[in-house]
């Protein structure tokens, strides 16, 4: 009888591991196939790093930039760390200008292109700036 319950006790455990990892899974930024690295550029003190993505869409995803600000020593990347997302685009540019200040320069594409963009991430200052040429 206590061999039942020990069996039942480690199937339980083991649904809930596998529902625990692939509920994590999804909120990273590469969950999806669709989306790749472009650039990693690393602060001036090496301490953080921008992560530009791009979203090559689906059939009912356009294409999008995602920029994230993260530790230099992350690996993994999620969701919550993008601090601007466009879409309809598929590149911007990305410069840090010092330890705590980034420029994100962006194209303009009308106000409902840009989904995402924090002001404040981390202690960073993010600047946006708008590219005037058509692309």
């Amino acid at each position: 009888m206590k061999k039942k319950y020990i069996k039942s006790f480690i199937i339980v455990i083991l649904i809930f591991s596998s529902f625990m990892h692939l509920n994590m899974k999804s909120h990273e930024v590469l969950s999806r196939k669709s989306i790749s690295v472009v650039d990693e550029i690393k602060s001036p003190n090496n301490e953080y790093k921008s992560v530009i993505f791009l979203d090559g869409g689906s059939a009912t995803v356009s294409n999008n930039i995602r920029v994230a600000v993260v530790k230099n020593s992350k690996k993994r990347i999620y969701d919550s760390d993008i601090v601007f997302l466009q879409s309809r685009v598929n590149y911007s540019r990305v410069k840090w200008d010092s330890n705590n200040e980034l420029v994100i320069s962006y194209y303009d594409r009308g106000s409902d292109s840009i989904i995402k963009q924090i002001d404040s991430s981390k202690g960073i200052h993010i600047i946006y700036k708008k590219i005037e040429e058509d692309f």
